[in-house]
């Protein structure tokens, strides 16, 4: 359903707000020696379990790109595979201890990037801005 705000110009601004994003995970990921996607699986690992299946189908990409993104983790020790306690075929992705803290220093360096991304709002601008992303993303 379109609305009078979510017209052609929202959607141009969208993009650019979403493009400024990627910029700071792509800065925020070299200055810590990973690449987008081993930081985007770092960050997605806060409060579920995933499989590589779960990262495949999140993802949009085969199995074998989630083999070398995990496997690139594992080699700087943040992430293990275990067995899925129903099925052994099916490995679950564990956020080691060095992964945690490197979460946490991912987070923290784009938060500190929150004025320039947000600059344009007052804090209670903010405050609902990110009222609303945490309810979109569920």
């Amino acid at each position: 359903m379109q609305t009078d705000c979510f017209d052609d110009s929202f959607y141009s601004a969208f993009v650019r707000m979403l493009t400024n994003s990627k910029q700071q995970l792509i800065v925020a990921a070299a200055r810590h020696d990973l690449t987008i996607m081993q930081a985007l699986t770092l960050l997605h690992m806060r409060s579920e379990t995933l499989t590589m299946g779960d990262f495949s189908k999140l993802f949009a990409c085969d199995a074998g790109n989630i083999t070398g993104i995990i496997d690139g983790l594992e080699q700087k020790m943040l992430v293990s595979r275990q067995p899925h306690p129903d099925d052994k075929r099916i490995k679950i992705i564990q956020l080691e201890a060095a992964g945690a803290t490197l979460q946490t220093a991912l987070l923290h360096d784009l938060a500190s990037n929150g004025n320039v991304a947000f600059g344009a709002l007052d804090s209670d601008e903010r405050c609902a801005f990110a009222r609303l992303i945490k309810k979109i993303a569920g």
